[in-house]
């Protein structure tokens, strides 16, 4: 893939979508996942992190490239990956991350995940509420909240932390 790539580090790199033979690499690595390993569905993650890069890599040696524009290349991307899953699996779940997500996303997953807030329950439960209304039918879930006793309380901890800590009378509803 030399000359496709929109980054590099030492050890790791990301691929410029907007050439073909990298969208159909990733395409048959997803699809190979999915046979090899039996799997109910994937995480497609960090796609909100694929910056263009100032100057664009690929201006200078872009032959090869059939997309200008990478938010058009990770959407064919997309559709090129859900289509080649979707044949060995119709009910394979694609799971998104909030940071990324809006009721366009519904095309492409159908499961949505709130964005980290883990051990904060407001924080928790507001990411949810949002998300859930932007999400239809789309199935959604977030982190993880702390494991409670039979008290109530979080395991660890004397007592349970503040849901609204500017609200008196949340905190003695939490106390």
């Amino acid at each position: 893939f030399q000359g496709k790539f929109l980054s590099r580090g030492p050890h790791c790199g990301v691929l410029d979508p907007r050439f073909p033979e990298v969208r159909s690499y990733l395409e048959e690595l997803c699809e190979h996942f999915v046979r090899e390993w039996n799997l109910d569905g994937l995480k497609l993650d960090f796609l909100d992190n694929i910056q263009l890069p100032d100057p664009d890599p690929a201006e200078s040696d872009g032959a090869g490239r059939d997309y200008r524009s990478l938010p058009d290349a990770i959407e064919a991307l997309l559709c090129g990956i859900l289509t080649r899953l979707r044949r060995i699996k119709p009910d394979l779940l694609i799971e998104f991350r909030q940071k990324y997500i809006g009721p366009a996303m519904r095309a492409y997953g159908n499961i949505f995940r709130a964005s980290d807030c883990a051990m904060d329950l407001l924080e928790n439960r507001v990411r949810i509420l949002d998300l859930r209304l932007l999400s239809g039918g789309t199935a959604v879930h977030s982190d993880m909240l702390p494991e409670t006793g039979a008290a109530g309380r979080f395991a660890g901890k004397e007592k349970r932390p503040k849901i609204m800590p500017s609200d008196k009378s949340a905190e003695n509803i939490a106390e």
